[in-house]
């Protein structure tokens, strides 16, 4: 599977700059992340996740 970051009309890549942006740990543990979904696809990944919940202010 080929992962592909977000691109904006710009050419920009937001979700890339954010990971870019990140403390080096932080980035090593999402760069392995990533490659487990390349390897395996999204949904047989052998990795936990959360959904994240919209807060809205509360």
């Amino acid at each position: 599977m080929n992962v592909c970051y977000y691109r904006t009309s710009s050419g920009r890549e937001p979700v890339r700059e954010y990971i870019e942006g990140l403390p080096v740990e932080d980035r090593v543990s999402i760069a392995g992340d990533i490659r487990l979904i390349a390897q395996f696809g999204i949904f047989d990944v052998p990795i936990i996740t959360r959904k994240l919940q919209e807060n809205y202010g509360r």
